[in-house]
């Protein structure tokens, strides 16, 4: 799965999402690998995600979602995941705080 492809086809039903009084930001590089996602899962996942952050954010703010490719070395016992590459996403709200 395309991470930004699926984010951007689906910007318009977050900003409804959000309201007026947020602002929704995107964050990914062009070299970000394709992800293996099931696509349904990860829209509900940002679209919760998104309405969290909007119910926390009551005075409005700015909502990121970006994503980057990470390489996890060991499966050490604090690591859940094995050796392998990554995409991390991450969604990121400024708290109601401007600018």
């Amino acid at each position: 799965m395309d991470v930004p492809q699926l984010v951007t086809g689906m910007k318009e039903l977050l900003e409804r999402a959000l309201g007026h009084g947020v602002e929704l930001q995107t964050k990914f590089p062009s070299t970000l690998p394709p992800a293996l996602v099931d696509a349904n899962q990860l829209e509900l996942a940002l679209l919760n995600a998104a309405l969290n952050a909007r119910d926390a954010m009551p005075a409005g703010g700015t909502l990121t979602i970006s994503a980057a490719k990470i390489t996890q070395t060991v499966n050490g016992a604090d690591s859940i995941l094995a050796a392998g590459d990554y995409v991390r996403i991450a969604i990121a709200d400024n708290g109601g705080r401007h600018g």
